[in-house]
């Protein structure tokens, strides 16, 4: 399901503790969700914000 809301993986400075990004939605005042994985391989959402 990730592969649909365009997830992947941003540059390490992009967004502090954030090494993924994906759509949260397309159109008007598009947003994305930036988050990473935990020691345990759990994807953790850190913010909800503009898109790179």
């Amino acid at each position: 399901m990730l592969k649909s809301l365009s997830f992947k993986k941003i540059s390490d400075n992009a967004v502090a503790g954030s090494t993924h990004e994906f759509y949260a939605w397309s159109d008007d005042g598009a947003k994305r969700v930036f988050c990473h994985y935990n020691e345990a391989n759990v994807l953790i959402l850190d913010e909800l914000d503009n898109h790179l």
